[in-house]
């Protein structure tokens, strides 16, 4: 059954009906509602796939912001008890912190100068991806990486990181990435997972799906007259392994 009939008027009133499904079970002789909202910040990846580490903390200091909210809005409807967050990203980037910076140094800055090339390399850069300033020159025989403070400064909103192979734009990486979770049913997130597996417990905590029939093991469910899940899926979240 699709409907938005059965949310709380406080619901409805600050988000509209259009922002949500819900879907009705059966569980326990009583009625309980979820709602799903997937939050998104892809300004994240875009930053990253441009090699501009700046701009992707920015946005990730924002994606917070974003949480906070929710968590402040669910605690004034009294409904965070009863919402599982989850916050994730589906891959990660190729964004590394190099060297050994004095404590306290701004993570935007020169973290050292090679003791191979003798040129200074900065704290953030990306072992591949998109180069907007030339990385190497060829003299003679030789090929020389640039300095990476010479273009402009490299705590500049629109400063490009120096990568160690240059690419037309950023690329994904392999890396693990942290899934956090919080309410009820948060258990099932620990360790490491599958990515796919992520999708399998959030329809097992929900009744929903392939585990629509699945008795509820966590006894505690019997006592809510509706069960909200905010699914906060935040693709491309900043994570390093």
């Amino acid at each position: 059954l699709l409907t938005t009939d059965y949310l709380p008027s406080e619901v409805k009133k600050l988000l509209g009906k259009n922002y949500f499904t819900t879907e009705l079970s059966r569980t326990f002789s009583i009625w309980w509602c979820v709602v799903t909202q997937v939050i998104e910040n892809g300004l994240i990846d875009a930053a990253h796939h441009l090699s501009m580490a700046r701009l992707a903390l920015d946005e990730t200091v924002e994606l917070d912001k974003t949480i906070s909210t929710s968590i402040k809005l669910l605690k004034q409807l009294n409904m965070l008890d009863d919402t599982l967050i989850i916050v994730t990203s589906d891959h990660a980037n190729t964004l590394s912190i190099n060297g050994y910076p004095k404590r306290g140094n701004n993570i935007l800055d020169v973290a050292g100068t090679s003791e191979s090339d003798y040129v200074k390399y900065t704290t953030l850069t990306y072992s591949i991806g998109y180069a907007k300033y030339p990385v190497y020159r060829r003299a003679g025989s030789l090929v020389i990486r640039q300095d990476p403070t010479a273009v402009s400064s490299t705590s500049s909103h629109d400063y490009s990181q120096q990568v160690g192979i240059p690419e037309e734009t950023g690329v994904h990486g392999g890396s693990d990435v942290a899934v956090y979770a919080k309410g009820p049913m948060g258990h099932l997130f620990h360790s490491i997972h599958e990515q796919n597996y992520v999708a399998h417990a959030i329809a097992y905590a929900t009744k929903i799906g392939f585990y629509r029939s699945e008795p509820v093991q966590n006894h505690s469910y019997t006592h809510f007259s509706n069960i909200y899940l905010i699914c906060t899926f935040i693709l491309t979240l900043f994570c390093l392994k």
